[in-house]
């Protein structure tokens, strides 16, 4: 088929509502926006002559009143432009395009559209991702990182090797739900340990009360960062003893649900004393991920039971929040993917992902490739975030 036999349409892909940035799909000949002068690339090459599948920036608009937009070919008749997410850049557009002689798609109803839905649910997570490093893999799935897997996995004729594929793509899916939504990372322990000192190191920022008494913390405070450009969320919680204070149990209850709910546990103990009974027994019972040594530069005498290295730290002179930092990295995020690689973003295909693992492993291919192949509707759920 003639790329001038395709009809040209333009549709959003992006929720409506304000948003970081909005999404629209052109599918058609890219010489009308060409000829309409809708579009200044920053290479000056037109969109034509751009290379497929490679990002390339520029301003639309004409005059001094332009938006800055990225575009990228996904194939030589359909294009992405993402912009800014007001409605008014979406909107202006819409209706350049429409001018030119595009039509505007309401819906995707036709048979080949339905292989977008994947990709239309990919452009939701690329504007709801919360870090720079999150967003460029979410890009690589609404790029057809994802898609491509699909297509390849339907010429694998083992079981295991189908299987062994399949739960492959299983293991990022804990940082797939994570692109747009932040790790739980809490910190607990007995009180005055320095818990909130830590949580202000770790952020940069007074965001936490810090005072000599014990047990100034009688809730749990929260504050988002990003530590290696992967999003997180700390806590800092009460302090963890037996209490006749009804506001001081309550607040250790809650901490002790954060504790229980969270992705990352961070046993803090007072390094410049010897451990208490009841912190011998929090490093046995309550399973940290990492333990902290705090206040080494009052003195290190704690030692930890056997099993635990612990990583010790000075909140007060920085010494070992950046090994801290590097730590709590490598629990969440062992093996950081690419964005070339497939990586689920809901449970819903972590769900599907994992019954097609279980098809695959009782000798069914067929029926593992069957229900893989949903997932190019994108009739599932998003992650919401807390």
């Amino acid at each position: 088929m003639n790329s001038s036999d395709i009809a040209c349409r333009i549709e959003v892909l992006t929720a409506a509502g304000r948003g970081a940035i909005g999404t629209l799909r052109f599918v058609g000949p890219v010489d009308l926006i060409d000829a309409a002068e809708c579009f200044r690339a920053a290479n000056g090459r037109s969109i034509a002559d751009q290379m497929t599948n490679r990002i390339f920036f520029g301003h639309w608009g004409r005059g001094e009143a332009t938006e800055e937009v990225v575009l990228c070919r996904t194939s030589a008749d359909e294009l992405e432009i993402h912009c800014h997410g007001g409605s008014a850049a979406i909107t202006r557009i819409l209706n350049d395009v429409r001018a030119a002689g595009a039509t505007v798609a309401r819906e995707s109803t036709s048979p080949e559209d339905q292989s977008h839905g994947l990709s239309d649910k990919f452009a939701q997570v690329v504007t709801g991702a919360l870090t720079a490093r999150t967003a460029l893999l979410a890009l690589g799935q609404f790029n057809g990182a994802f898609n491509v897997w699909l297509d390849r996995i339907e010429e694998i004729d083992s079981d295991f090797q189908l299987r062994s594929e399949v739960e492959a793509v299983i293991s990022r899916g804990d940082v797939g739900i994570h692109l747009t939504a932040p790790w739980q990372v809490v910190l607990y322990g007995q009180p005055n340990v320095g818990k909130s000192s830590l949580i202000n190191a770790l952020l940069g920022y007074g965001r936490a009360i810090v005072s000599s008494t014990a047990g100034t913390t009688r809730d749990v405070v929260s504050a988002e960062t990003a530590l290696d450009g992967w999003p997180i969320r700390l806590s800092d919680t009460a302090g963890l003893r037996d209490s006749s204070d009804d506001i001081e149990q309550a607040g250790i209850g809650r901490a002790l649900e954060q504790i229980e709910t969270s992705d990352c546990r961070i046993l803090v103990i007072d390094g410049s004393r010897p451990l208490t009974p009841a912190e011998r027994e929090l490093c046995e019972q309550s399973r940290p991920n990492i333990v902290v040594r705090n206040k080494s530069d009052l003195s290190t005498v704690a030692v930890l039971p056997a099993n635990f290295e612990g990583v010790v730290v000075s909140a007060t002179t920085g010494r070992g929040i950046d090994e801290l930092a590097e730590l709590i990295v490598d629990e969440l995020v062992p093996d950081p993917p690419t964005p070339e690689l497939p990586i689920p973003v809901t449970h819903r295909q972590i769900e599907l992902l994992r019954e097609a693992a279980d098809l695959a492993a009782h000798g069914q291919q067929t029926a593992a490739l069957e229900v893989l192949q949903q997932m190019r509707t994108g009739q599932d759920e998003w992650p919401t975030r807390e």
